[in-house]
């Protein structure tokens, strides 16, 4: 996914847990709208994975993008919720291994399990 897949009302997923709507096409050009951080225009370059208020810093790394439906539930007590948004990408976490002298890309849950395994 990139920048352009993005549509006005999507609710990204920040890797630091904060969530942020997209609002394209304001007076201020396109936004990242959020109740807890300043400083919300989009970055630029069309990466999605560094998309966010602080592109050096990898907690504002997107890990997931929602569609809110119809209802104003994604606006739980004043404050974007993803309850009752359909997940429509999730950032897939991949690692590189080096086993027997070849390079194996795993998964980030196969990962975190050898890693815990070996302990």
């Amino acid at each position: 996914m990139t920048r352009k897949d993005l549509k006005t009302g999507m609710i990204l997923e920040h890797r630091d847990g904060k969530l942020s709507m997209v609002l394209r096409g304001t007076k201020d050009g396109d936004i990242l709208a959020s109740n807890d951080i300043y400083g919300n225009y989009f970055t630029s370059g069309d990466d999605i994975f560094s998309l966010g208020w602080h592109a050096d810093n990898h907690h504002d790394d997107v890990v997931g993008v929602w569609q809110p439906n119809a209802s104003f539930s994604y606006l739980a007590n004043g404050r974007l919720s993803v309850r009752d948004c359909k997940i429509i990408w999730e950032r897939k976490e991949t690692h590189t291994m080096t086993i027997d002298g070849t390079d194996v890309e795993i998964s980030d849950e196969s990962y975190k399990n050898l890693k815990k395994a070996l302990k």
